[in-house]
């Protein structure tokens, strides 16, 4: 270790290297890896510590040449055993082929061989790898002791004497001559035994507990590497250590080995819960953290504008005339401390509970939270998501008439799609996530809006759509969601709007929003350029001199169309570039297994073809006939239940086998069907059988969407029944979903060895071949080629696979007729969609889209004709489904229904809270500057002196005290709240009925973005003459209500009054945005 002194293993070393030469190292460490160094002992030190230990030393004295080269030889090897070890450490099922194993083998032996290592001794230990005797003679009297011994150790823990429990493993763990069996049992009780010490502080030193648990699991891992409950055991230590992720792993090993362990999924569902609230870093949001009921009455008063004692008294209220409510503030208090009131989770889960009773959904999500987290209550997944959908299950509102949100039923909302998104206590769901999402959304919660334009954004259970993506984003940060001003900004500079992206990173700062420096620095970077490129064409004086609008366009927009007005031959390029643009976020992402939308495979058609000698439409017959079989089984509650589960694995197994594709369960039987397959395998107990092996490939087609843990369940199975290529080629096919294609390729392969022609195998295999990381075109063609040879002409995949060739020819340019190549495989692509059955029609294929538009662009390119760059400054169609411009409009909308229920001498609204700052108009005219709704910040109080906001109102108000409401669209099209104070009944009335009317032209002099007594932004006026009205020769006549068009021919039927350009416009109105609660 160039110290001049032998390493001997001791905490004296360890002390010696951290207080060193390794003092860098050691602080940069974290807190685990820090204890490993302080014990000295190399024997416990991970790989990473090591490796790295050895390639940060450095020589106490100059070296001769010769030593120089071989340092330089040594940590090249290093170099290649870290990526080695890195490979394999995050190999998605830690489970490598014999030949991966070999070519390793082969290459880490003669890099110890050089470190000094002796050759025979490495070959030893390969011939023992998978040697699981025992090493160690039986000594039959140590034998009896140690059981002895750990039965009172056993006795001991349950009397939570933990000491004694400690002291007689410990002995027991001292003699010689026990089985390896015997020993592994008692390092795991003892590893139990030290995680019941229960401490929390920071990781210091070699003998906490948690440190030592861990220790001792991972003994008994090596000593039984095929017991659960040694892997269990190293994930409880982990989540003991705070290292979620470590834990999950280890779940997902213990789980593989024994899949219908209640427990372990329970575990396993807790880390990987707290793995995700760490990686959204939830704990460092403010509104996750504990607040007395006083401080919350003060953050109340500070939202709403009303005095403490009044919010205090409000509460008071609700209290005395709720019951329901009244349990779950005191729960609240309980669960948070508070004021005289101990913090108690036992007693918050029972008044949770007892609100539950009276049916809360306020309680019902409370003590939801409880269970999944074990405070209180017994940690319980399944509990906690029954509680959840019993609370999804309630009213959103508090009534039909009081349109006041429930409290308790968006959060559960919420939480459920945050359940199916993460695979937490239910299968992993995209599809269900965005549909709780959705619901959660639609109710009001900010985190699910940010969470399903994150959906959106990816093409998670939907299809990718950037547009959604940024209007869900924007509404959850009005809401108040810490996390989507930067969300949003990554949308924006997805879509290269970099002013817009720099903005709401700025935003975000000023709202304390967490950032991510990397992210923020490469937005700014762009936009600083994007900037300098916008000065340097002078593209604002040029716009000016040709009075040209620039409504709702960006920068780059903006640039592009001087530079095509300038040099029109430009404009091909710029087309060209925005229809493939287009093209690409079109694109369908990889869906999950399940989850998508199913196809319906008609019996009738498929015997159809089937008779018409259609090869794979009798492939699906047969696998439909034996998937109708088993629904048959699962349905007839009149079959011996043994007897059931039996037949029904075999006729399910043999669909699977034949064609997965089949295998369509609604969410009920599918339940069911997993149940099950539970007992069978409980039943089997892992002992090699057809049933088992007919269970377990059930079992991996039902939990295809569990994709970690059923990758890590196969492997499982692969080791067990070696001849199979089913289990190989799921795994394969997991490992895509993944992303981890080469390993895919690896299993395809396997598989192949055992079926050398096998169809589907051979179309996996090519798919492979062009998405690996070293890409070999060559090898992918013939892989197709191969395919297309063997593959039947109605085989689904036959015209994807002509896409496919296609692609790779135009990218195999090495090759001088490429293009002419590509264009022959893709006019069999479209010739061989003729040969596809009515089901697979019309045919979606990315390649296809790809191809197609590159066939486009050359095409266009050849062309000599001009392309003219068409850029609309119009306002976008999309606004017309953005969901907080349909959440105002039905909310406007629902409030003049409401109005016009009241008796006339009633007002709607009685009071209204005191604005932070007061408006007024200009003293001057002169000087004012343009601005649009997306200039100002929704998310802060602000007058924008100096200003002028110009465009139209859309919605009438319903009252005029304390202030007229109007809804108004600026030039963009982007809509917003506007009150107008200050205005006397009598002349308010007026107004509403002659003056601010739809459609009419208005301009707003120093605008102030109010942040409402709602917590929601809208334009406040105090000084009515800061409105200025356009004049009737500038309002738009018979305005459409749903996109404002002028000159809507067509009227609402029935009142009349409601114009509309379209048919289309006329259904948006009447279904998304509440027409019919105003239509009379």
């Amino acid at each position: 270790m160039f110290t001049n002194q032998q390493w001997l293993d001791t905490p004296a070393d360890g002390h010696t290297y951290t207080t060193g030469i390794g003092q860098k190292l050691y602080r940069n460490s974290r807190n685990i890896q820090k204890v490993m160094l302080e014990t000295g002992n190399t024997n416990q030190w991970d790989l990473t510590i090591l490796l790295l230990i050895l390639r940060e030393m450095k020589p106490t004295k100059p070296l001769n040449p010769v030593n120089e080269q071989r340092i330089k030889k040594e940590n090249n090897d290093l170099s290649v055993v870290t990526t080695i070890r890195n490979k394999n450490a995050h190999h998605a099922s830690k489970c490598i082929s014999d030949t991966e194993f070999e070519a390793v083998w082969t290459q880490l032996s003669s890099i110890l061989v050089s470190f000094g290592d002796d050759a025979d001794e490495i070959a030893e230990l390969k011939v023992n790898t998978n040697d699981t005797k025992q090493k160690e003679p039986i000594n039959s009297v140590n034998t009896i002791e140690a059981k002895r011994l750990k039965d009172l150790g056993n006795e001991a823990y349950k009397q939570k004497n933990f000491d004694e429990a400690l002291k007689l493993f410990s002995q027991a763990l001292v003699l010689a001559g026990v089985s390896d069996c015997d020993r592994s049992i008692l390092y795991s009780n003892r590893a139990a035994v030290y995680l019941e010490k229960c401490e929390t502080l920071p990781i210091t030193s070699s003998t906490d507990s948690r440190y030592l648990a861990l220790q001792d699991a991972e003994h008994a891992r090596d000593l039984r590497p095929m017991w659960p409950k040694a892997h269990c055991r190293i994930g409880q230590a982990h989540v003991a250590l705070g290292e979620y992720e470590k834990a999950v792993h280890s779940y997902d090993k213990a789980l593989a080995l024994d899949p219908t362990n209640i427990d372990m999924k329970n575990a396993r569902d807790f880390a990987l819960e707290r793995k995700h609230y760490f990686g959204r870093q939830d704990h460092l949001n403010p509104q996750n953290m504990p607040r007395t009921t006083r401080e919350q009455l003060n953050e109340l008063s500070k939202i709403s504008g009303c005095s403490t004692e009044q919010v205090e008294k409000l509460t008071n209220f609700i209290r005395k005339n709720d019951p329901g409510k009244d349990a779950v503030l005191t729960g609240h208090q309980y669960r948070d401390g508070d004021d005289n009131v101990k913090q108690s989770y036992e007693l918050a889960a029972r008044f949770y509970s007892k609100a539950v009773a009276l049916g809360n959904a306020e309680g019902m999500y409370n003590l939801a939270i409880l269970h999944q987290q074990g405070l209180g209550v017994k940690k319980d997944m399944q509990t906690t998501i029954r509680l959840l959908e019993q609370a999804a299950a309630q009213s959103h509102t508090i009534s039909d008439k009081l349109h006041i949100p429930n409290v308790g039923v968006a959060e559960a909302e919420h939480s459920l799609g945050l359940h199916y998104e993460t695979g937490v206590g239910v299968e992993m769901n995209y599809k269900k996530a965005v549909e709780w999402y959705q619901r959660a959304s639609d109710h009001g919660s900010a985190t699910a809006a940010n969470n399903l334009g994150l959906m959106y954004g990816a093409g998670k259970g939907v299809n990718k759509d950037l547009i959604k993506s940024e209007q869900l984003l924007y509404l959850s940060a009005i809401r108040g969601d810490r996390n989507a001003p930067m969300n949003l900004a990554l949308v924006l500079s997805t879509k290269q709007d970099y002013q817009a992206a720099e903005q709401w990173c700025k935003r975000a700062s000023e709202n304390n929003n967490m950032l991510d420096k990397n992210l923020l620095k490469r937005i700014q970077d762009a936009a600083e350029q994007e900037r300098q490129r916008f000065k340097d064409a002078d593209v604002e004086t040029w716009e000016k001199q040709n009075g040209l609008n620039i409504n709702n366009l960006t920068y780059k927009e903006r640039i592009q169309r001087k530079a095509c007005a300038e040099n029109p031959s430009t404009a091909k390029a710029y087309s060209a570039v925005k229809d493939f643009t287009k093209t690409f976020q079109s694109l369908k992402p990889v869906p999950q297994p399940f989850g998508v939308k199913s196809r319906m495979y008609d019996r009738t058609m498929l015997e159809e073809y089937s008779r018409k000698e259609y090869i794979f439409a009798q492939k699906l017959l047969e696998a439909q006939t034996y998937f109708l079989r088993s629904v048959q089984i699962l349905l007839d509650k009149s079959i011996n239940i043994n007897d059931r589960d039996i037949q029904f694995i075999t006729e399910l197994s043999a669909a699977v086998r034949i064609e997965n594709i089949v295998i369509q369960l609604p969410e009920s039987m599918s339940n069911e069907a997993k149940l099950i397959v539970d007992r069978v395998l409980a039943r089997c107990d892992s002992e090699k059988s057809q049933l088992d092996e007919d269970a377990r490939v059930c079992f991996g087609i039902l939990h295809m969407n569990s994709l970690q843990s059923t990758i890590e369940f196969l492997s499982v199975c692969i080791r067990m029944y070696s001849k199979s290529d089913f289990f190989l080629e799921l795994r394969g096919c997991l490992y895509g979903f993944l992303g981890k294609y080469d390993e895919g390729l690896a299993d395809f392969n396997a598989a192949l060895q055992l079926v050398p022609d096998a169809v589907e195998l051979l179309y996996d295999r090519a798919a492979y071949w062009r998405l690996i990381k070293h890409i070999d075109l060559n090898g992918a063609i013939e892989a197709y080629d191969t395919f297309l040879k063997s593959a039947p002409l109605d085989h689904r995949k036959v015209p994807e696979a002509y896409y496919a060739v296609a692609s790779c020819y135009i990218a195999h340019t090495a090759i001088h007729n490429h293009v002419e190549i590509a264009e022959k495989y893709y006019e069999k692509g479209i010739e061989a969609e003729k040969q596809q059955l009515p089901c697979f029609l019309p045919y979606e294929s990315n390649n296809k889209s790809l191809v197609s538009m590159f066939f486009s662009l050359k095409s266009m390119k050849s062309n000599r004709a001009s392309t003219e760059l068409v850029i609309d400054t119009g306002k976008p169609k999309s606004r017309l489904t953005d969901p907080r411009r349909l959440d105002m409009i039905q909310f406007h909308r629902n409030s003049i229904a409401e109005k016009r229920r009241l008796p006339p001498n009633m007002n709607f609204v009685t009071s209204t809270t005191k604005a932070r700052l007061h408006q007024k108009s200009p003293m001057s005219l002169i000087g004012l500057k343009g601005i649009t709704l997306r200039d100002m910040n929704p998310m802060k109080d602000h007058i924008y002196q100096g200003c002028v906001l110009s465009g139209m109102i859309f919605e009438q108000s319903p009252v005029v005290e304390p202030s007229i409401w109007l809804l108004f669209e600026d030039d963009n099209g982007d809509l917003e709240r506007l009150f107008l104070y200050n205005i006397p009944a009598a002349e308010g009335w007026q107004l509403i009925k002659d003056t601010y009317v739809y459609g009419t032209k208005i301009s707003i002099l120093n605008p102030y973005m109010r942040m409402a007594a709602d917590g929601k932004p809208a334009i406040r006026v105090d000084d009515a003459s800061s409105i200025i009205l356009h004049g009737d020769t500038h309002n738009v006549k018979d305005m459409c209500r749903c996109c404002t068009e002028a000159n809507a021919s067509c009227v609402c039927a029935k009142c009349k009054s409601a114009h509309y350009c379209s048919k289309e416009c006329q259904t948006i109105d009447w279904k998304k945005c509440g027409h019919k609660l105003i239509c009379d």
